[in-house]
């Protein structure tokens, strides 16, 4: 099995430069920072970009993962950017696991078509839940997606494409 490789960055924050370094394990992960380590969970959201509370000498800070880069969010801004730090709605996982839910409903051996259109849905609404529009739209589209993976189920199973 590949060992994956740490993540390193420093940051001045506060005055005070950090040293952070993160490791990617099987169950939990761990996060250290100027050499004191501290297990990070990796939660079942996470699928929608790594997002955790950490703590930072005593201030409770996040540390946030995005687009293979690493963060951290203190008195809700970004360090890096100093942009203000929107929270990914938790609430998308639900309607992601609801379009990879298609696959339970095909008998075994015809997967490869629904795990294609599930796992299409679900990295659809994790686009969405990246993008920068607001929760009202981003609670829409979702619906929207899981509603058409679904629809567009039944329709291939009517035509014969699915059982």
């Amino acid at each position: 099995m590949k060992k994956e490789k740490a993540l390193e960055w420093t940051s001045e924050i506060k005055g005070k430069k950090y040293a952070f370094t993160y490791q990617k394990k099987l169950w939990d992960s761990v996060l250290t920072v100027n050499g004191v380590p501290q297990v990070v969970n990796t939660s079942w959201h996470s699928v929608l970009g790594f997002d955790e509370k950490i703590d930072l000498n005593g201030q409770e800070a996040r540390f946030v993962i995005e687009n293979d880069e690493p963060d951290i969010v203190i008195d809700g801004r970004y360090v890096k950017s100093g942009e203000a730090y929107k929270p990914k709605p938790k609430w998308a996982v639900v309607f992601a696991f609801a379009c990879l839910a298609l696959l339970f409903t095909m008998p075994p051996g015809v997967w490869l078509l629904p795990g294609l259109l599930g796992a299409g849905g679900a990295l659809a609404i994790v686009g969405v839940v990246k993008s920068a529009r607001s929760n009202a739209v981003k609670l829409a589209l979702c619906l929207l997606i899981t509603v058409g993976v679904w629809v567009l189920r039944f329709i291939l199973r009517d035509i014969g494409i699915f059982f």
